[in-house]
């Protein structure tokens, strides 16, 4: 097999089309190329096509990763996910791409290591991010911050062990206060009744225990 081609895309100039044998192969940047010397009328075997393809990849799920990260921090399961998808609707549109389950695992698997290493991935990081996230723009209870991480995908352990110090009832009751205290000037027409049954839902729906409200009733409206 010969490469036939090699030519500057015409919306990007810093990737390469790669033709072999008279056929599209597949795009990477210029620096690739440069780098894996490659010029027409190389002689490649099945090996180094296959190699060719998945630094290919490789390199298309790590720009993908990367510009997902851009918007904000994710976590590991996040980025694992937006790969696999990634790589799925590659495989729809290169139906004769030859890349086995064993194969895309192990594509992910390299480039998370490798946004590891650059520190785009920390999931340590993203709890901290995601608790100081929670406390500044949409506040809620501890124990709904710690639902939220999990369905992020990380582990229950990390959050734990990240959180430690939050995870006492005084903070909890902290949060709910501090919540209130930007809450209820919009309720101040209400009666008493009324402002409880308020508050009692609004915190109910950002995660808070029942004990813990029933001390933010009485704090902010029985001693009123």
């Amino acid at each position: 097999m010969q490469i036939t081609a090699l030519v500057f895309q015409k919306n990007n100039p810093k990737r390469v089309n790669l033709s072999v044998d008279g056929k599209f192969l597949v795009g990477m940047s210029a620096e690739l190329a440069i780098s894996l010397k490659l010029k027409v009328r190389m002689v490649l075997n099945s090996d180094q096509i296959n190699d060719l393809v998945l630094n290919s990849l490789k390199e298309i799920l790590l720009d993908s990763a990367l510009y997902f990260l851009s918007v904000r921090p994710r976590s590991q399961k996040e980025v694992e996910t937006r790969l696999k998808n990634k790589i799925a609707k590659i495989k729809l549109k290169t139906r004769d791409l030859n890349l086995d389950s064993q194969k895309c695992e192990k594509l992910i698997s390299e480039v998370i290591i490798k946004l590891k290493n650059l520190g785009h991935i920390n999931d340590e990081d993203f709890i901290k991010w995601w608790f100081r996230q929670r406390q500044e723009f949409r506040a809620k209870s501890l124990r709904a911050i710690k639902i939220e991480l999990l369905q992020k995908g990380v582990a229950k352990k990390l959050i734990d062990e990240v959180l430690k110090d939050k995870d006492t009832s005084a903070n909890e009751l902290s949060m709910a206060l501090d919540l209130l205290t930007k809450r209820l000037p919009r309720w101040q027409g209400l009666d008493k009744n009324a402002k409880k049954e308020k508050i009692y839902r609004f915190l109910l729906q950002r995660g808070f225990d029942y004990e813990t409200i029933k001390t933010a009733i009485d704090t902010k409206v029985e001693k009123d």
